[in-house]
């Protein structure tokens, strides 16, 4: 009986230690991620973008990853930054109503490519889930019918403040 309540307990406590990224990682109804966009650059690295709701706040996390060379052998550091927006209720609205438009992707586009980005728009609503991957979706949106993921992908750019930073394509 002992050791059971140790264990109950011990359940407890750690989920009430459980971090921001935690909650995000965790999908239901009503809390936890809201979408993931990943976009994914030839030349300069990975942007991760998680929508997320908790209890209490509405938040983006932007998870950026880098490949740098360290040396003159040619060895490569992997180097993340992780940064939290907290996102006020207008933004919550502009960005839900983005995604309802994001998700109205063509699912038939098939364009691929060597040198550009590849972008992953990953979302569970309910007991729908959807993942689509497109290549390099700027400049030729309107055509492949994937305006909206371009708009939302803009977007959280910009609220991350990576357009200061690199031009995304």
């Amino acid at each position: 009986m002992k050791h059971f309540l140790l264990v109950i307990l011990s359940i407890f406590c750690c989920k009430s230690f459980a971090t921001i990224e935690d909650q995000c990682n965790f999908k239901n109804g009503v809390h936890g991620k809201i979408f993931e966009l990943n976009i994914k650059t030839s030349f300069h690295g990975q942007y991760k973008f998680e929508f997320c709701q908790s209890k209490s706040e509405t938040y983006l996390s932007v998870t950026t990853t880098k490949i740098e060379t360290i040396d003159s052998e040619d060895t490569l550091l992997e180097i993340k930054k992780l940064k939290e927006i907290e996102v006020s209720e207008q933004k919550l609205i502009k960005i839900m109503n983005m995604l309802e438009i994001a998700l109205r992707y063509n699912k038939y586009d098939d364009v691929i490519g060597i040198d550009g980005s590849t972008w992953c728009l990953e979302t569970q609503q309910g007991n729908t889930y959807s993942k689509a991957c497109f290549f390099s979706p700027i400049g030729s949106s309107k055509e492949r019918g994937l305006q909206g993921v371009e708009l939302l992908g803009k977007y959280m750019w910009q609220l991350a403040g990576l357009e200061k930073q690199i031009q995304l394509y």
